[in-house]
């Protein structure tokens, strides 16, 4: 199982750094974007007319990928860590809870010597 989630792990990260570089080569919509900064403006020539469009659906077709694979490994890990959590979860469970009596403290209040809020206004008069 160990070797299953390795490899789906380096696929996932292949594919999303692939998804990265394809979004920065294609032009926007306005035809700038990080894909001319990056030397993507000799795409069409370098790639083709259609250019724009095959690197579109490789996009979407890595996304895909990348969202298949990524759900297929919180699968494969959440059903192996849940079996072991379970367990993990049912034996302490069973264990027996040592309880130590707690010691109750009454705490000191001072009462706090407080003077009327107008006492100040009567002698000033």
């Amino acid at each position: 199982m160990g070797v299953i989630v390795t490899l789906l792990t380096i696929l996932d990260v292949f594919v999303a750094i692939l998804i990265i570089a394809l979004v920065l080569v294609q032009q926007s919509k306005k035809g700038g974007g990080l894909g001319t900064t990056f030397g993507g403006g000799g795409s069409d020539s370098l790639f083709g007319a259609h250019a724009g469009t095959h690197l579109s659906k490789l996009t979407a077709i890595f996304a895909t990928v990348f969202i298949v694979v990524t759900l297929s490994l919180a699968i494969i890990t959440g059903r192996s860590y849940g079996k072991q959590s379970d367990s993990q979860l049912n034996a302490l469970l069973e264990q027996p809870v040592a309880t130590t009596p707690v010691k109750t403290v009454n705490p000191v209040v001072k009462k706090a010597e407080t003077t009327p809020v107008n006492a100040g206004k009567e002698q000033n008069k």
